[in-house]
């Protein structure tokens, strides 16, 4: 009798083996299948609640509120591509200026936000939206790219935006302890640099 049920638990292992294998191929391939048919998630910026279900957001008529897809580029420091379905929309980031590319941080800007998001999954939370172009705030791992920008001295906090506290702390430790564009003597806010320059055509090769 123990050898018989040696040879039934044997039986039973390989079969569960057989069946974790299985398992474990089927959610492994298969998304990746799906990954092809990536579905579109509709914004609206006035309306709409992130519990919605997927079914639900991908339906035109729902509001939703929030994109979570990958990053795709970081034009510069305050701008990124994400891929939503099959469109790329343009997210410029809520409360954050960073130095335009022709100033002084401004690469140094864009490197930092393309190391903190590119090809990663971002939360959007969207504040408005228009003809596939999103102002909004941008998280990533949990971190607030806004508030990181601003906390490494390679931002403004614009209060034009937001007036968000955390921000306004944020630029101030900055400023006291010349961190990034803080470190020059005057720095010039890049709103106030943009009136006597064109800006710059932001080249599409962030995330290379």
């Amino acid at each position: 009798m123990k050898k018989k049920n040696k040879k039934a638990i044997s039986s039973i292992g390989m079969t569960a083996i057989l069946a974790i294998s299985f398992i474990v191929f089927f959610l492994v391939a298969i998304p990746g299948v799906q990954a092809s048919s990536d579905p579109t998630y509709y914004v609206n910026a006035t309306s709409g609640d992130d519990a919605y279900t997927n079914e639900q957001a991908q339906n035109q008529a729902t509001p939703w509120k929030t994109i979570g897809h990958a990053v795709t580029n970081a034009s510069d420091g305050d701008t990124i591509v994400v891929a939503r379905g099959t469109e790329r929309v343009e997210v410029d980031i809520e409360g954050a200026d960073c130095p335009e590319l022709g100033q002084p941080f401004g690469d140094e800007a864009k490197r930092f936000t393309a190391g903190m998001v590119c090809r990663q999954i971002v939360k959007v939370q969207v504040k408005n939206a228009s003809d596939g172009h999103v102002f909004g705030r941008v998280t990533v791992f949990g971190k607030d790219l806004s508030l990181e920008l601003v906390r490494a001295g390679l931002a403004w906090h614009d209060r034009r935006e937001s007036q968000d506290p955390a921000l306004a702390k944020a630029e101030h430790e900055a400023r006291q302890t010349h961190r990034g564009l803080w470190s020059d003597q005057n720095p010039i806010a890049p709103w106030v640099w943009r009136l006597g320059h064109r800006e710059p055509a932001h080249p599409r090769d962030g995330c290379l």
